[in-house]
């Protein structure tokens, strides 16, 4: 989930004190269309008019799982805004079966084409002519004003019950508060990106880890100071990796998890920023110490210099042994290495960024080292690839299947349900960042719709005013206004 956290930071600015944690849900409401990428890692589903892309490996799933996600389901998002109108979700909660002119819903966004009585949130018609205007200033609504509408969807509208304003975190913070904001790069030109509409400097700012890019449309953590009008970033962290390994545990330190491939191993660390999660149901909150060697995992890693550093791990049920990383050697129409472990393609299938279908010499024509490749080798594995592609460096799972896509999903339903939902434990809140062993689901992960749980007194990153969480602008809080 993604939650904002005010407080106070202590001198080793790292840990701190909160004084409120406050849950933000960006969108309620129905799907009423999805998308399935080729690779069935992604989805893009269309909720009151925003679309939002849900991640196998990253998106927390409660009361649903990644594969039984249907049309008709009331869903809870949490996630970082791409654009005004579209979404990655970081954490999704089913709520209910949509049932019309029942069925209550919760959407922000942006007025427009505003008349005697409804107006719309992008392409969302809202009818406002019994709603609660209060939480408005002067009672008034006007166009390019940000706001939350609470109401009853019918089939083609919302009602609105009580509309009231989003501020965001420029009104809110004072020159010289600490800010830490989690979310996706866009609009970066120079050495200046906005994370949710949050200008932000990186000129005298540390990147990390070790090689990492800034481009639009990476995750990241900016940590720095508010000067009035931007956040003057003292270091900006990746907190999404590319590397994705899915195999079987073979051992497991305090920090470290060594997994087992057919033709070798690959070791990762595990530190603070970690988010782990339990798809098999046998506990609530994984930390390392759950893990045992056995074990089947998914895992995603930023690679820092020689070393992996975990960004997310999943405990799941056996499945297929799967390596997504650069290419670092290849013997064309015979093999690949990746992450030091050598894989025949005699037989495999191979694919492009779009999931078009490629063949053995055509893809080895393509293929140059550091090209990032996805290599499947099935459920009982030999060391041969059973399934090659080629992998966006740029983006997360989705970005690249639906770059293209309008308001206007295919439809095509996924309930095919198999049971495995791959849910992430993706929390983004990077400021807990304390909480390292469950960090996606703070103790109030359960209750995203409550503002003010101002219990979890030790989060991390909480700076001075953390806005924490990119997710500025929002939510339930009435006292934080930027939530």
């Amino acid at each position: 989930m993604v939650v904002d956290i005010r407080g106070t930071l202590n001198g080793d600015l790292v840990s701190g004190t909160a004084s409120t944690v406050t849950v933000n849900d960006e969108v309620e409401g129905p799907i009423s269309a999805i998308e399935i990428d080729g690779d069935n890692d992604a989805k893009l589903m269309t909720v009151l008019g925003i679309l939002v892309i849900v991640e196998r490996t990253g998106t927390v799933f409660e009361g649903v799982e990644f594969d039984t996600l249907s049309a008709n389901d009331v869903i809870e998002v949490s996630g970082f805004r791409e654009s005004a109108t579209r979404l990655r979700a970081t954490r999704i909660e089913k709520k209910s079966v949509f049932v019309p002119g029942q069925s209550e819903v919760q959407v922000t966004g942006t007025i427009s084409d505003l008349n005697q009585d409804t107006f719309k949130l992008g392409e969302l018609l809202v009818n406002f002519s019994e709603a609660n205007l209060q939480g408005l200033p002067n009672g008034a609504l006007s166009n390019g004003q940000a706001v939350e509408v609470d109401g009853i969807a019918d089939e083609t509208l919302v009602r609105a019950v009580n509309i009231k304003g989003k501020q965001t975190i420029s009104n809110t913070l004072e020159i010289g508060d600490n800010v830490s904001v989690e979310g996706v790069i866009s609009n970066l030109e120079g050495t200046r990106f906005q994370v949710d509409g949050i200008p932000v400097d990186f000129s005298d700012a540390s990147i990390t880890p070790l090689g990492f890019t800034l481009k639009n449309g990476v995750v990241v953590d900016a940590a720095g100071t508010w000067n009035g009008s931007l956040v003057v970033a003292e270091s900006v962290a990746g907190t999404r990796g590319r590397i994705e390994i899915e195999a079987t545990v073979e051992s497991v330190t305090a920090n470290t998890i060594q997994l087992r491939l057919f033709n070798g191993t690959v070791t990762v660390l595990v530190d603070n920023n970690t988010r782990l999660d339990d798809d098999t149901g046998v506990t609530d909150k994984l930390s390392i110490s759950d893990l045992r060697a056995g074990d089947f995992v998914e895992v995603e890693a930023l690679q820092d210099g020689s070393e992996l550093i975990a960004s997310r791990i999943d405990r799941d049920d056996l499945d297929d042994d799967v390596i997504q990383a650069a290419v670092t050697a290849f013997e064309s129409g015979v093999s690949v290495t990746v992450l030091g472990i050598v894989y025949r393609t005699d037989g495999a299938e191979f694919e492009d960024q779009a999931n078009r279908d490629l063949s053995a010499t055509d893809f080895y024509n393509q293929l140059q080292v550091g090209d990032l490749i996805k290599l499947k080798d099935d459920l009982i594995p030999d060391g041969v690839a059973d399934e090659v592609e080629f992998e966006s460096q740029d983006s997360q799972d989705g970005g690249i299947p639906f770059e293209d896509d309008s308001d206007d999903s295919d439809d095509s339903d996924d309930s095919d349900d198999s049971d495995d939902s791959d849910d992430s434990d993706d929390s983004d809140d990077s400021d807990d960042s304390d909480d390292s062993d469950d960090s996606d689901d703070s103790d109030d992960s359960d209750d995203s719709d409550d503002s003010d749980d101002s219990d979890d007194s030790d989060d991390s990153d909480d700076s001075d005013d953390s806005d924490d969480s990119d997710d500025s602008d929002d939510s339930d809080d009435s006292d934080d206004s930027d939530d």
